[in-house]
């Protein structure tokens, strides 16, 4: 029996279901192929007397390993520890388009508008997955973020989470000009 056997290490091994000895004899030599490459080597290098020489980038007896990955997805250059990502792609390897959303459902909670998540009421963040903060009263909180007095007096508290720090603010709308700040408290997680 002849078998051409693909480049590597091979075992082989013969077992015998008697109870008796018997002799086996394997004789092998070793043979080229001349009729093309495994694979046609994937078109990343040529072939030569039945073996594939890869083109600068890849190995392999079939030429399908990359020798390390592509930087910046081939759309920018890789600079000073990032990618300059060119004209048309974004992100931090330079794998989205412009115009595509680096979280193309905006999880979801809002739609992908010329490449930026635009987030359904409720919801902010680059890809629309905080939930926003609820005030009891929109006014106040209206009031809390443009500084202007609108005569609603609620007491909320926020709770923040920076790093292995909760920041808790209870805040005072009063009908003034004025927002007060109850407290503030710093505590480790």
């Amino acid at each position: 029996m002849v078998e051409f056997l693909e480049r590597g290490d091979w075992f082989i091994g013969i077992f015998n279901g008697r109870d008796t000895y018997s002799t086996v004899s394997l004789a092998a030599e070793p043979y080229a192929m001349e009729a093309g490459c495994y694979d046609d080597c994937n078109g990343n290098g040529e072939c030569r007397d039945g073996e594939c020489h890869c083109f600068p980038g890849y190995t392999s007896y079939d030429c399908s390993q990359p020798v390390c990955p592509l930087l910046c997805s081939g759309n920018g250059v890789y600079l000073r520890g990032q990618c300059q990502c060119n004209h048309g792609y974004k992100g931090i390897e330079c794998n989205i388009k412009k115009d595509e959303c680096a979280v193309p459902s905006c999880n979801k909670k809002g739609e992908c508008v010329n490449g930026r998540c635009v987030c359904y009421q409720g919801y902010r963040g680059p890809h629309c997955g905080i939930a926003a903060v609820k005030c009891r009263v929109a006014t106040c909180w209206e009031w809390w973020l443009t500084g202007r007095a609108v005569g609603y007096q609620v007491s909320k508290r926020f709770e923040s989470q920076t790093g292995s720090r909760q920041f808790v603010i209870a805040l005072l709308c009063l009908p003034s000009t004025k927002w007060v700040a109850r407290s503030l408290k710093t505590r480790r997680k």
